[in-house]
């Protein structure tokens, strides 16, 4: 869609602009997940690490 078609149709922009947040969204959410994934395995291992010492 081009920007003269956003000009014609302000709800079309607006669906465009919500698709773009949401977007954005899923992908912070993801690296936050991951993240949280990667720093909770590496617990894990560090305290398996010390038990197995």
């Amino acid at each position: 869609m081009t920007f003269s078609n956003f000009e014609r149709d302000p709800c079309s922009l607006h669906l465009h602009l919500l698709r773009e947040k949401r977007l954005l969204i899923r992908e912070v959410l993801s690296g936050v997940i991951k993240w949280y994934l990667r720093f909770k395995d590496v617990l894990g291992r560090s305290s398996l690490d010390r038990r197995l010492k």
